[in-house]
């Protein structure tokens, strides 16, 4: 049990939560300058960074593992000194883990890897043929210096995976010196696999029929097993149980998992290192296929990682992969879980989204959150990458603090308290491994193990309980409690869940049999009986806390957290709508709630309450003995009727106050060809915006391109066009030419962006725009047989910029006029705005009014970041629901109310996102 208290966490949460203030990957995918990377570090740190993944990545100009890249590099583990700020190492250019950016294959051919290839023929045979990969990777392009070379390494096999080490691992310490010694905290491996198939007619490497194999595989099969299983190839694709697919897979995952992950842990900790990553993606089928054993896997790294791609589906909807990690890390006797967060997500993710993902992230067991990621730079094809908008210049960045102080919050109040497990489930291993080789649904859960994992864990979340995995591999290691339960060297169950009609291993049979004997609760029937007995049990908690709700059963999550001196519940809304509930503690509790997004912890008033949860949202409590000593007073009930709202929509109008110019996208765009013909632009990009090249233009230098933008009835004074400098060679506007030498620093995505005037020589009405666009050849040629397989290309990165109003496509000069709710900025002439925005209201308090407490209560358009100031006096920020600000005890008569939003990136890439303000009222 946690030696922390819970009266020491309340009186030093913000101290306490440090050590998990989420981490980033820093994307090195430029120049690297030293003094560029400087400004970068340095933002880091201001945002309250402490730690760092430096991470090589597309775009990158100096060649990965060259003098000139460890220059770089002991650059930055010097900065990284001078801030007192510690370093992960990612240990490749890309990913996935394994080519060294190319140069392991190109120098070591012998270690490319190998895969067995199935077909089945017209007659029903099924073939297999040991294969080499001709896969091109996302490792080995996307940077002028890649050369493409196709393969993968042979991580089955403990001399190629012993030539990365050399290379990557090895290289970067001996290459950092004292200052690798004094910083670097260890490395993180991405998505390495037991394979990369490509073969004829299997496009998708996820869900290709293929099977992990080396040379040296038939040799050590028969050592181990005494026959041979070449002539057997062909079975291990059929469905059912079959003892051969069994012996192969328990060679496969021993040898995977000892190769790679075994061997790269072992030289971690000899170095005195720590070892994280994740495994290729998260669904059981294809951690089966790409990996073989998760727990072998993950058991060897010191925080075993998971990776959060995207914004959905929520990572609620996703119990199945969280609870597989955080259950191999609490049996291998690790303190946490890594997760690699937010990656491939869209422009528009805003802070609010991202701390209550944190939150349940947290509440399954997540401990360190790394998120996706920290760009160097964002000009040219970089912009394109498949990254969300974490970077210096995303408009939310003024409000980062606030989230970085949220997330660390709520991550330490569950991960300094022990879970509370009452169910574990026997990860279906055995299962996986008998599956049809042919099936290819990998990822919609419609496999037989994915469908009994999802129905029990929907039973035992509805019945207000939460579950683990325990793994064939530690059944050897439980014993019987006295009471009934299970226990294991690292974890204590009150039942182990293993359906009558999961299939088992001999093995597992045997231990199972041994444990029901010892008199342990072993759960045997059917899966749909069990999910049925499991949802109708009594929670475990009911004598501690009275929770009732009209909400469907399993809609509130309940988490149980242990304390020396009390317990916590964290009550999650898994569903998309409001739920309410009334909660009352045991008379002998003394209750608080804890809020992560302003660090305060309230007493529970005596008796029932009433509590609302917006969709997706925690709410915390805890129970103890006696009342925590610095928790706040419980708020007192109101005596008095309370007046009416005073609601703001209609009675006020708002001010719109830009920070800094406007944007607007130019339209009707077009390339020409290399014969002459235009060629209207590509609707969007990999993540839509501006222009993209079409495909035709891959590998050009020079491109024609012209557009148009529309002017009322005047044209705005201060209206220019905003630039790349590299990337804009000529310009003219209605056939006359801008002088580009005058164009001034205005950097918004890039500090590269430059800015001309051109109100001179724009017109009411229609304007065209041309343009000679240049572009470094590789950035027209960055294609692979991945993510690049389609564009993005680089785009015609020019845009509208000045004080303006854009409605309907047309720019008018801002008047300034104010303008009421409800304020949907887009639609009101900011639809392509970057930065924060303030909105300035009169507000009237009438003299009727009683004098009393008032709270300000905001209904923004959108999730996003909200700064709210009375009369000049902040009142705090928001990041998500409820928006709710407390006035203090304001006097009657008008007061100037101030409101600052941050929208999302998307406006500064040309897609356009609903932001503004709905309502607001006075409570």
């Amino acid at each position: 049990m946690s030696p922390l208290d819970l009266q020491t966490l309340a009186g030093s949460w913000l101290e306490l939560s440090q050590p998990h203030r989420p981490s980033a990957f820093w994307f090195w995918n430029d120049e690297l300058e030293p003094e560029q990377l400087r400004q970068r570090f340095t933002a880091m740190v201001a945002a309250g960074f402490r730690e760092i993944l430096i991470h090589p990545n597309h775009g990158l100009t100096v060649e990965y593992l060259s003098p000139a890249y460890f220059d770089r590099l002991r650059f930055a583990l010097g900065l990284a000194r001078e801030h007192r700020v510690k370093v992960w190492i990612y240990d490749e250019f890309a990913w996935p883990s394994g080519v060294a950016g190319g140069r392991l294959l190109r120098d070591h051919p012998e270690h490319r890897g190998w895969h067995l290839a199935f077909s089945r023929l017209p007659d029903g045979t099924v073939q297999a043929t040991p294969t080499r990969s001709e896969r091109v990777l996302d490792a080995v392009a996307g940077a002028p210096w890649t050369r493409g070379e196709s393969g993968y390494l042979d991580t089955l096999s403990a001399p190629a995976v012993r030539c990365f080490l050399e290379m990557t691992y090895e290289r970067t310490r001996r290459e950092g010196g004292e200052l690798f010694r004094e910083v670097v905290t260890g490395f993180f491996t991405d998505e390495p696999a037991a394979m990369i198939p490509s073969f004829a007619g299997q496009p998708n490497l996820w869900t290709a029929a293929a099977l992990p194999w080396t040379p040296e595989l038939p040799r050590r099969f028969r050592d181990r097993f005494g026959y041979a299983i070449a002539p057997h190839y062909a079975e291990l694709a059929g469905d059912g149980p079959n003892p051969k697919k069994s012996d192969y897979w328990q060679l496969v995952k021993e040898l995977h998992s000892e190769a790679y992950h075994g061997q790269l842990g072992r030289w971690c900790h000899e170095h005195g290192l720590r070892y994280t990553g994740h495994l290729g993606e998260d669904v059981p089928l294809q951690q089966l296929r790409f990996a073989g054993s998760p727990f072998q896997c993950l058991r060897h790294m010191d925080l075993p990682g998971i990776d959060f791609l995207g914004c959905g589906p929520e990572p609620e909807q996703r119990f199945g992969e969280y609870a597989l990690v955080a259950s191999i890390a609490r049996h291998a006797g690790r303190p946490g879980v890594f997760c690699e967060a937010f990656g491939v997500s869209p422009f528009t993710l805003r802070l609010g989204e991202m701390q209550r993902r944190v939150e349940i992230m947290a509440l399954q067991g997540v401990t360190d959150f790394a998120l996706m990621g920290l760009h160097q730079s964002l000009h040219g094809i970089r912009k394109h990458a498949y990254w969300p908008p974490l970077f210096e210049e995303a408009p939310w960045w003024p409000f980062y603090s606030d989230f970085h102080a949220a997330a660390a919050r709520a991550t330490a109040l569950t991960a300094l308290g022990r879970p509370q497990v009452r169910y574990a489930l026997l990860y279906p291993q055995c299962q996986l491994e008998q599956t049809d080789l042919f099936f290819s649904d990998i990822y919609g859960g419609n496999d037989p193990a994915s469908q009994m994992i999802s129905q029990l864990a929907t039973a035992v979340y509805a019945a207000g309980e939460t579950f683990a995995f325990v793994f064939p591999e530690i059944l050897a290691g439980a014993e019987a409690t006295a009471d009934g339960g299970i226990r294991f060297p690292q974890a204590e169950y009150a039942a182990l869940a293993a359906p009558a009609d999961l299939p088992l291993c001999p093995d597992s049979r045997r231990e199972l049999a041994r444990l029901e004997a010892a008199g342990a609760r072993i759960l045997r029937r059917p899966v749909q009986a069990l999910a049925a007995e499991l949802a109708a049990a009594p929670p475990s908690w009911q004598d501690r806390l009275d929770l009732r709700t009209t909400a469907p059963a399993g809609s509130l999550r309940v988490f149980r957290l242990a304390y020396p001196d009390g317990e916590l519940f964290a009550l999650r809304n898994v569903t998309g709508q409001p739920v309410t509930a009334t909660l009352q503690p045991a008379a002998h509790a003394a209750g608080a709630t804890w809020d992560p997004a302003t660090g305060t912890v309230t007493r529970l008033p005596a008796g029932a309450g009433h509590w609302e949860w917006p969709p997706h949202a925690t709410r915390y409590l805890t129970l103890s003995a006696k009342p925590l000593q610095k928790a706040a007073a419980a708020p007192k009930p109101r005596r008095t009727p309370q007046p009416a709202a005073l609601d703001l929509t209609a009675g006020a109008a708002w001010q719109v106050v830009p920070d800094q110019p406007n944007l607007a996208h130019l339209r009707l765009a077009e390339f020409r060809r290399p014969g002459g013909a235009w060629t209207p632009a590509a609707a969007g990009g990999h993540k839509g915006g501006f222009n993209p090249l079409p495909a035709f233009l891959a590998g050009a230098g020079t491109v024609e391109f012209r557009a148009e933008f529309a002017c009322g009835a005047a044209v705005p004074a201060d209206l220019a066009i905003l630039f790349e400098a590299a990337h804009l060679t000529r310009l003219s506007i209605n056939g006359r030419p801008v002088e580009l030498a005058a164009a001034t620093p205005a950097p918004r995505w890039d500090a590269s962006c430059r800015q001309v005037g051109i109100a001179a020589l724009a017109m009411p009405g229609t304007n065209r725009v041309e343009a000679v666009l240049a572009y470094a050849p590789f950035e027209t040629s960055l294609r692979n047989e991945a993510f690049f397989l389609n564009p993005p290309m680089p785009s015609a990165d020019l845009c509208l910029a000045g004080s303006f109003r854009c409605v309907d496509r047309r720019l008018e000069p801002d008047p300034g006029t104010p303008l009421p709710l409800p304020l949907e900025l887009g639609a009101a002439g900011w639809p392509e705005y970057h930065g924060t925005l303030r909105l300035a209201a009169t507000v009237e308090i009438r003299p009727e009014t009683p004098a009393v407490s008032r709270v300000l209560e905001l209904e923004p358009v959108a999730e996003d970041a909200v700064e709210a100031w009375l009369d000049g006096r902040s009142l705090g920020r928001r990041l998500t629901w409820p928006y709710r600000f407390d006035l203090g005890r304001p006097a009657p008569g008008p007061h100037r109310l101030e409101l600052r939003l941050a929208g999302t990136s998307a406006n500064l890439f040309s897609q356009p996102a609903p932001w503004g303000l709905r309502a607001a009222r006075l409570a």
